[in-house]
């Protein structure tokens, strides 16, 4: 990704207010089914996401393939917003993304 600390699409929503959040990796060292750590560079995103059910989708046309991986699970942790306040997530219900896409 070109740029990652200025286009990327990391955001916390606080009511009605949007606050942009930096670049993200995320760790899946123990497999898909496995929690996954989900962290930035400026410590604002400390976050473990525990998969509970993944919804797959496998789609081989030849040339064309994708692999899709849309776990829902729990996320606990924490997001510093921008007045430095950390938002404690325990047990929130959430979703994650893992995809290949050939053409």
């Amino acid at each position: 990704i070109r740029e990652p600390l200025k286009y990327n699409e990391n955001c916390l929503w606080l009511g009605d207010t949007m606050q942009p959040l930096p670049p993200i990796t995320v760790e899946r060292s123990q497999g898909i089914d496995k929690p996954w750590d989900v962290r930035d560079d400026f410590g604002r995103v400390e976050l473990t996401f525990t998969p509970l059910h993944d919804v797959k989708l496998y789609l081989n046309l030849g040339i064309v393939q994708s692999r899709y991986h849309g776990p829902t699970g729990v996320f606990s942790g924490y997001i510093v917003d921008n007045e430095g306040q950390k938002i404690v997530f325990d047990g929130i219900s959430g979703m994650g993304e893992k995809k290949y896409i050939r053409m």
